[in-house]
């Protein structure tokens, strides 16, 4: 079994922090897995999230909390990591947040170095974190949040930059659902994954947040996906150890 998506992000970049993880994998019949960080973790990438800091102070605060490193403290740990012998496949990337207008940043970053495995995520609707916060849904116009989600993941889709699209529908995090029908939505991201060749995550991430959420893709999006002949790709996205290969047995059966 493969979990491609997995964080590393709460601890410095050590072989005792990485063994956690692979000790995990195999325990869990784990026998490919993905170790990958987000772009906001890194300087690299500071300019995509100017309009982030700016939309609210909940947002401020999440971004300048964190201790941004240089995108090179990862990659030189990754080459250090690669020089030993594990019981497991051990593969590294990125988990990208994609935005519009990007593109030629993000071509540039993530061809700075031989990634394994590139993630684009939508995570942000015109500023809007949509998954950090459950009171800032509070306001927001649900038809039109869900359109602009998968708009955005359209342009994901054909810049051609990524190999996997995360969590395809992690917009349904805190239960909104829209009054219109997405199937139609469903088939034509499905249909561009295909024509542009890129992989579909069955992320448990969500269910494993919110146990009331149903587990990966909504059964209509993963129809769609099947029918359409797109790869998919089973995904934990665990942040700490102890959740690596969380659900990934289950997600195996749908695929």
């Amino acid at each position: 079994m493969i979990d491609m998506h997995v964080h590393l992000e709460f601890a410095d970049y050590t072989f005792d922090w990485i063994d956690k993880f692979v000790d995990r994998a195999v325990a869990m019949n784990i026998d490919t897995l993905c170790l990958v960080e987000h772009t906001h973790q890194f300087k690299d990438f500071a300019s995509m999230y100017t309009d982030i800091v700016k939309y609210s102070d909940f947002q401020y605060n999440w971004y300048y909390k964190k201790k941004l490193r240089d995108l090179t403290e990862y990659t030189d740990f990754i080459d250090e990591v690669r020089k030993r012998k594990y019981p497991i496949k051990l593969l590294f990337g990125l988990e990208v947040c994609y935005f519009e207008g990007m593109e030629k940043l993000i071509d540039e970053k993530i061809h700075s170095y031989n990634f394994d495995h590139i993630i684009g995520s939508v995570h942000w609707l015109d500023g809007f974190g949509f998954d950090l916060n459950r009171k800032a849904w509070e306001n927001v116009d649900v038809d039109n949040a869900y359109r602009r989600h998968f708009e955005i993941m359209e342009k994901l889709i054909e810049s051609e930059l990524f190999d996997a699209v995360g969590h395809p529908d992690s917009i349904k995090i805190f239960g909104y659902t829209p009054s219109y029908d997405l199937i139609p939505t469903y088939n034509k991201i499905a249909g561009l994954m295909k024509k542009h060749g890129i992989c579909a995550e069955q992320n448990g991430g969500v269910h494993m947040k919110h146990n009331e959420i149903e587990l990966g893709l909504a059964p209509e999006f993963l129809k769609a996906v099947k029918e359409n002949g797109v790869k998919i790709i089973t995904a934990s996205d665990a942040h700490r150890p102890e959740d690596v290969g969380r659900n990934i047995a289950e997600l195996v059966k749908t695929i």
